[in-house]
């Protein structure tokens, strides 16, 4: 399905507008308060991952990055899977419990990104501030 998605996005152009806006918008601020009102979960550095990706393309970039780190944790359990009798199945199992984790905080941080109204100047960096 993200795949799917991430294809009708690709149909169409992002407007040099709204690409400016996704690479001024202000994911510290954002982040700050997905936290303050509990929505996303304290994991910085994935949150950098997002924000890059979302600067970078907007949403096609977006469900790409979902879709590959989707993409990457089922193959993780079909590795699990295959050697899930084998000694070292305990160790691989908490790789893939990790990874999992990771992409279910990604997956807020994606939920919570999609409440923002697109183009709402509110959540700009000044123009001339550092980012």
């Amino acid at each position: 399905m993200l795949a799917r998605v991430g294809e009708i996005l690709a149909t169409g152009t992002l407007t040099e507008e709204s690409a400016s806006w996704y690479r001024r918008l202000d994911y510290d601020r954002l982040y700050r308060s997905g936290l303050s009102l509990g929505q996303v979960p304290h994991s910085i550095e994935l949150w950098q991952a997002f924000a890059r990706q979302a600067a970078k393309g907007g949403p096609v970039a977006i469900c790409r990055d979902m879709r590959g780190r989707t993409v990457a944790v089922a193959a993780l359990i079909g590795d699990w899977l295959e050697r899930a009798d084998g000694p070292e199945s305990d160790g691989e199992l908490l790789r893939v419990q990790s990874a999992m984790a990771d992409l279910a905080a990604y997956a807020q941080f994606v939920a919570f990104a999609n409440k923002v109204e697109p183009r709402d100047p509110a959540w700009l960096t000044p123009l001339g501030s550092v980012a």
